[in-house]
């Protein structure tokens, strides 16, 4: 009975030495794992984590930073620049566009053409305040251009959902609810009978620009929120650590005394 009870306690104190050695290896390389991705390797070992956060440093060309919209070819400042203009063209050509066909055939409406003109007014406002808050590093000022783009955004959706669903409804209905905005006849005559369908597709398109240059921007929001919280903390830290020099120091006096 003896031989057998030594037996177990020899297969048992076996065993933990095997799932001791195992753990540790799997620790190890989880935290190589994690150490070749990129990440700091404390995150598998929690007790680190002071030490290796006192080494980072922030890093305004950082990858994280590059325009994943634009492919990651340049940085997200830039590109929310590029998405300020881009937004001030698209909306430039929809106002000449409806200045012709309210002009020349008289397909538009005059508060359509207005309602467009609005657009690209209110548009050249936010995007100037959205490159003065670039400039001067304010997260906030970018908030009106993220704004008026989810409405721009808002709006182009519900156009083309009103196009596609007018064109299931018949002509009377399509009628009654494009004719504040349109000629309908004319448009039948110059665009064929679905014409609805025509502007639900020119809306899509400007949706997924608008939404496009949303993230692109909001992109440029963030590395400036980022920056902003490093700087604050970087400068908050200086001040702390003389304090804590300080104290140590009249310490150490008042114990030599």
């Amino acid at each position: 009975m003896s031989s057998i009870t030594k037996s177990a306690a020899n297969t048992l104190v076996i065993f933990l030495s095997f799932e001791r050695h195992s753990t540790v290896e799997r620790v190890s390389f989880k935290e190589k794992r994690i150490s070749d991705s990129g990440f700091p390797f404390y995150a598998a070992d929690p007790s680190r984590s002071s030490s290796m956060t006192a080494k980072y440093r922030f890093n305004v060309n950082d990858r994280f930073y590059l325009c994943a919209p634009l492919c990651g070819l340049i940085h997200y400042r830039y590109g929310a620049i590029i998405a300020g203009l881009g937004e001030i063209v698209t909306l430039g050509l929809a106002v000449a566009s409806f200045v012709n066909l309210h002009h020349t055939k008289e397909l538009t409406a005059l508060w359509t053409l207005l309602f467009a003109i609005g657009l690209l007014v209110g548009a050249s406002i936010t995007t100037c305040i959205m490159f003065y808050g670039l400039k001067s590093e304010r997260p906030s000022f970018l908030q009106p251009q993220l704004y008026f783009l989810s409405f721009e955004i808002a709006v182009m959706i519900g156009m083309s959902i009103l196009s596609i669903a007018s064109m299931s409804l018949g002509i009377d209905m399509t009628s009654r609810i494009f004719s504040p905005f349109v000629n309908v006849k004319d448009m039948e005559f110059h665009f064929g009978p679905i014409w609805p369908f025509c502007i639900a597709i020119v809306a899509f398109t400007c949706a997924a620009l608008g939404i496009w240059f949303h993230l692109t921007v909001d992109g440029a929001r963030e590395y400036l929120l980022d920056k902003k919280y490093f700087d604050h903390q970087e400068n908050d830290n200086l001040p702390l650590e003389l304090k804590n020099k300080a104290e140590e120091e009249s310490q150490r006096a008042s114990n030599r005394a």
